[in-house]
């Protein structure tokens, strides 16, 4: 579809936009859970107690296409009983999961534990909707478009390809694609800022179904000229909740812990955080300190086998 992606082979680093995922699941729940934990803080903050299932009436995820996608394709196979898996894909069971823990890693993803409780995290997910929203997908559009040529990428797309599967497409999401006025002039500005030459073609296959070809005025695509060290991954979400007594606490997350635009200290104490609390449960204290450092001198050791020796359970 966009073999376009495959240039820059020696000088475009993918690697560059890598991202750590801080809690076990699909990365399209990550800011959702950074939300949730924001908004536990401010209620602690402001009640001296934790936030608990029972003071929430109803909340909302507003998330990206992506996000939303995610989770309509789950509703269908969330079966009894409930799966670690199945809750890795699906926001409404990880939040509910993480509100009862307090947090979110593999300890609490137990199929025992998931069992023990799967009656009282089915109940608290039904509280969850999910909404897709434009200006979240905008935003990662937006940022990807800041640091990739899209202009040149989408003057090169077969756009009456795309047209022909979009019935099919539009069947598939259902509802997420259908825009508000307002993300409709956001989307067009969008359009016509980074691909005039696709909104062009647009206007042409619209008008008399002509064949699509390159605009002369658009450069060939090359995956080299993309700046990926400064593409941010926003995968952004919004969470509000609806609490009793006519209350509310909301909180906006744009790019998730650990993901690519996020700050680099902060993401590397976020990755040695979580190696080591999952790690000291089967390695002494010494072993996880000295895979650490071995593993910031990773590119100058000769070989791996005293780093494999630090990573094995005695």
């Amino acid at each position: 579809f966009l073999p376009q992606m495959f240039s820059g082979l020696g000088e475009a680093w993918l690697t560059d936009t890598l991202s750590y995922k801080i809690y076990p699941g699909c990365a399209y729940i990550d800011s959702a859970l950074d939300a949730l934990f924001d908004t536990m803080e401010q209620f602690q903050a402001a009640n001296d107690r934790p936030l608990e299932a029972g003071d929430i009436v109803e909340a909302s995820v507003h998330t990206t296409l992506l996000g939303a996608e995610m989770c309509r394709l789950t509703e269908d196979n969330l079966q009894t009983p409930l799966k670690p898996v199945q809750v890795n894909y699906s926001l409404p069971h990880s939040l509910a999961l993480a509100l009862l823990a307090g947090k979110l890693t593999p300890a609490e993803l137990h199929e025992q534990e998931l069992h023990n409780r799967q009656d009282e995290i089915r109940a608290i997910a039904q509280k969850f909707e999910i909404v897709h929203d434009w200006s979240l997908t905008l935003a990662l559009f937006e940022g990807i478009s800041e640091n990739v040529p899209l202009r040149s990428l989408l003057s090169e797309i077969d756009l009456k390809q795309i047209l022909s599967l979009w019935g099919e497409t539009g069947r598939s999401l259902g509802a997420s694609l259908i825009p508000s006025p307002k993300d409709l002039l956001r989307i067009g500005s969008f359009l016509w800022a980074r691909a005039p030459g696709l909104v062009r073609q647009a206007s042409r296959v619209a008008t008399s179904g002509i064949p699509l070809g390159k605009d002369k005025e658009e450069k060939s695509f090359n995956l080299a000229q993309a700046q990926l060290a400064s593409l941010p991954m926003r995968l952004g979400s919004e969470l509000i909740l609806h609490l009793r007594g006519n209350r509310k606490l909301s909180a906006r997350v744009e790019i998730p812990s650990g993901a690519a635009g996020r700050d680099a200290a902060e993401t590397e104490g976020l990755v040695r955080k979580k190696f080591r609390d999952l790690a000291t449960p089967f390695l002494d204290q010494g072993q996880v300190q000295h895979a650490l450092d071995l593993i910031d001198q990773l590119e100058d050791l000769p070989n791996l086998s005293e780093l494999s020796k630090c990573l094995c359970v005695p």
